[in-house]
């Protein structure tokens, strides 16, 4: 009796126990420390996510993928990601999402580093003020040099023309300053 209940718990062990297989994979990416310019058609966004580039330099989406990550500009990252595959996707058709297993490295650029955009589109409140002294490229907040007239680039923010802007990392608790823009 006693060796047929322990054959019995050796075989539901052994079903309840396997491995099933479905282990996660994991992977290392980069994340540039300059967010792209989105297309003039983005209705919401000046400045697009970051890509997720791994070792040989594939795209595997962007920084919007990794569960609970707050993205800073004018900060590199490399992080090892959990690539977990979703069992009942979204409707929007992605069926993984990326979870941080560890943070492998985060730089923020130095003080004085130059971010050039040229050819923004003034569309979609490309350029709007947030509060006194603070502006924003959506969704990215930045501050406003003394000698930069951020207010009169906010006014034309819709006005379909193009300009460029320059950026600076500056530090501080928003670390980035428009230094330039025309």
């Amino acid at each position: 009796m006693e060796s047929r209940c322990f054959l019995g718990l050796l075989i539901l062990l052994a079903l309840v126990g396997c491995d099933s297989g479905d282990s996660n994979e994991t992977m290392t990416v980069t994340i540039s420390s300059t967010p792209p310019l989105c297309p003039p058609s983005n209705e919401s966004r000046t400045l697009c996510p970051p890509a997720l580039l791994d070792e040989s330099g594939v795209q595997h989406g962007t920084t919007r993928r990794i569960v609970n990550f707050n993205y800073e500009f004018g900060t590199e990252y490399q992080l090892l990601l959990e690539v977990v595959k979703l069992t009942d996707p979204p409707a929007d058709g992605l069926d993984v999402e990326y979870r941080i297993l560890e943070v492998l490295k985060e730089a923020r650029d130095p003080v004085d580093t130059i971010y050039s955009y040229e050819q923004v589109s003034l569309t979609n409140d490309a350029f709007v003020f947030v509060r006194e002294g603070v502006y924003s490229l959506p969704p990215f907040e930045f501050l406003c040099a003394d000698d930069v007239d951020c207010d009169t680039l906010a006014a034309m923010a819709n006005s379909g023309g193009v300009v460029a802007i320059e950026l600076t990392m500056t530090g501080g608790e928003i670390p980035v300053t428009v230094t330039n823009w025309n």
